[in-house]
C-alpha cells in the first residue's frame, strides 16, 4: 500500500483558506506496479508489485530515515570533515554526519522538488541548488520515474551545469526488499569486481582492492558476484569494476538463511528484486542500527554512484587516480545523468 495520506489536509489548521501541504505526494501506476514519489527530496518513498513491497516505505510526513529512497547530489556518500578544495579556494560543508564528522549525501535530501510534468505512469521534478557557502555553484537537479507494466520501474537523475566549471556526482539510496523481507533473509549477487576499503570507526577512505583479496585484508568474503547469503553479513562498502557494460544486480528471498533462493510466500508471485544500472560504482550498505530496531536491517542499501565515496576530497587532476576516484567537473551547460531500472523478479 501506499504510504498514508492523513496528513494531507494539515496546513488547512492554520489561517490560510484553501491552503494545501507544500510538498504532496505523488503516485504513478502501472499494471502491477505503483511507486509514491516525494516532493520533499524528489526522492522515491514507496514501490510496490502487486501490493508487496520492492523497497523499504517511508511516510511522506516522517524525517526519511538513513536517507531512505534519497536523491544524492551533488555529490553522493560522504566528503571527509566537510572540507573540499577546487579551482584555488577552499570549502567547508556543514556537517551532517556527526558522529563521524562529515558532510553526508549532498544537499538535496530535504529540499522542495517541484512537478514538472505528471501522467498515470511518469513524474518528472526539479530542484534548484543554489552557489552557497561550502558549494559555491549553480545546479539544477532533475528526478524521472517511469513506470512499465512489464519493465518496473525507471528512475534517472540529470544534474545541470548552470555555472561552470562545477564539480558534481550523483547517487540513489533506495532500500530493497523482497515483500517485507529483512536482510537477513535475503540474498544478493553483485557483479562488481573490487572493492574500496575503508578504516577506523569514521570510515576513511584507505585503498581500492580486488574483492578475491578481501579475506586476505581480515574483511569478510566480499565475493558477491554469485548469490550470496546476507545473513549474520555487516556490509558498508563502495564496490566498483563492474564486470560488464551493464550490472544486473540480483536481490532475492533467501532458504532458512542459506544461499539458495525460496519459493515464494503463499498467494504471492514474488521471489526478487532486480537492479539493472551502468553506474561505475555500487555502495552497499545492511542498514546495520540495533540502537533502533525498526531501523535496524530493515532492507539492503543498493546505491549507484557516478563517483567513488570522498571524491571531493582530492579533485586534482591525476590519470592513475582517475581510473578510481573520478568527480564529474562540467562546465556552464553540460549535464551528467544517472540512471537504475527496478524490476520484480516472478
Amino acid at each position: 500500500m501506499f504510504p498514508d495520506d492523513d496528513a494531507a489536509d494539515a496546513a488547512q489548521v492554520f489561517a490560510f483558506p484553501g491552503a494545501q501541504r507544500m510538498w504532496p505526494a505523488h503516485h504513478i501506476e502501472a499494471g502491477p506496479y505503483r511507486a509514491t514519489i516525494s516532493g520533499v527530496g524528489g526522492s522515491l518513498a514507496a514501490l510496490t508489485y502487486d501490493g508487496e513491497d520492492l523497497v523499504a516505505p517511508v511516510t511522506v510526513d516522517e524525517i526519511r530515515p538513513q536517507f531512505r529512497g534519497a536523491v544524492l547530489a551533488p555529490w553522493p556518500n560522504r566528503v571527509i570533515d566537510g572540507r573540499w578544495s577546487f579551482a584555488g579556494a577552499d570549502n567547508q560543508l556543514p556537517i551532517n554526519e556527526v558522529e563521524r564528522g562529515h558532510a553526508l549525501h549532498g544537499l538535496v535530501t530535504f529540499a522542495p522538488f517541484t512537478v514538472v510534468e505528471q501522467e498515470e505512469s511518469f513524474i518528472s521534478l526539479v530542484a534548484e541548488i543554489p552557489a552557497q557557502l561550502g558549494y559555491p555553484h549553480h545546479v539544477l537537479v532533475e528526478v524521472t520515474y517511469r513506470l512499465d507494466a512489464d519493465s518496473g520501474l525507471d528512475w534517472a537523475i540529470t544534474a545541470h551545469a548552470m555555472s561552470g566549471p562545477t564539480p558534481i556526482g550523483l547517487g540513489m539510496h533506495p532500500y530493497f526488499t523482497v515483500g517485507g523481507a529483512r536482510v537477513d533473509e535475503m540474498s544478493v549477487e553483485l557483479p562488481y569486481d573490487e572493492v574500496y576499503l575503508t578504516s577506523g570507526e569514521r570510515l576513511l577512505p584507505d585503498e581500492v582492492i580486488p574483492v578475491a583479496d578481501a579475506l586476505a585484508a581480515g574483511l569478510p568474503d566480499l565475493d558477491l558476484s554469485r548469490p550470496v547469503s546476507l545473513a549474520g553479513r555487516h556490509i558498508d562498502h563502495a564496490f566498483t569494476g563492474r564486470r560488464d557494460e551493464v550490472a544486473v544486480i540480483e536481490l532475492r528471498r533467501s532458504a532458512a538463511g542459506g544461499d539458495e533462493a525460496a519459493a515464494p510466500g503463499d498467494g504471492s508471485s514474488l521471489v526478487g528484486v532486480r537492479v539493472v544500472t551502468e553506474a561505475p560504482w555500487v555502495q552497499l550498505f545492511t542498514a546495520d542500527r540495533p540502537d533502533i530496531p525498526d531501523w535496524d536491517r530493515v532492507g539492503l542499501a543498493i546505491e549507484p554512484l557516478t563517483c567513488a565515496p570522498a571524491a571531493f576530497n582530492d579533485l586534482t587532476p591525476d590519470p592513475v587516480r582517475e581510473r578510481f576516484f573520478p568527480a564529474d567537473v562540467l562546465e556552464a551547460g553540460e549535464s551528467i545523468s544517472l540512471a537504475c531500472g527496478i524490476s520484480a523478479i516472478v
